[in-house]
């Protein structure tokens, strides 16, 4: 048995491996779920230019305003918050996610996010009537 064929499993195994890694390193940043962490993540940087990048309509309304003010707050107050079930309709998809704080209690409500060519976005406009329509807590 030579040496080069002691050393083909590891190789095989190192291509797997990196391909694997790189498959989802380029999905992360794909789908409903990479959306709302991406719109979250612009509130906690305060990045209003990714806040945009990452939502239906440019031009938020004063009730999807008061949600990110909320949201900021909440980041603010170290509440996590934590993507769970996803239901896709064509290009809507409604995701139920979970605000946890640090006192133990949870809340949650829905975020409705639509495909536009490849990109997910989220619809702030439905959002923040779901939002609010389920009363979040101060």
């Amino acid at each position: 048995m030579g040496t080069s064929k002691v050393w083909m499993p590891y190789v095989a195994a190192g291509l797997l491996a990196s391909l694997t890694i790189r498959v989802f390193f380029e999905l992360q940043d794909y789908g409903p779920e990479s959306a709302i962490r991406r719109f979250s993540e612009s509130i906690s940087h305060d990045n209003l230019s990714e806040l945009e990048a990452v939502t239906v309509t440019k031009e938020l309304s004063s009730k999807e305003k008061a949600m990110v003010a909320r949201l900021a707050n909440w980041h603010h107050l170290r509440v996590s918050m934590q993507v769970g079930r996803i239901e896709r309709t064509g290009t809507e998809s409604r995701a139920a996610v979970v605000f946890s704080y640090p006192s133990g209690n949870s809340w949650g409500t829905v975020w409705v996010v639509q495909r536009s060519g490849k990109e997910w976005r989220v619809n702030v406009n439905k959002t923040a009537t779901i939002f609010w329509d389920s009363v979040p807590p101060q």
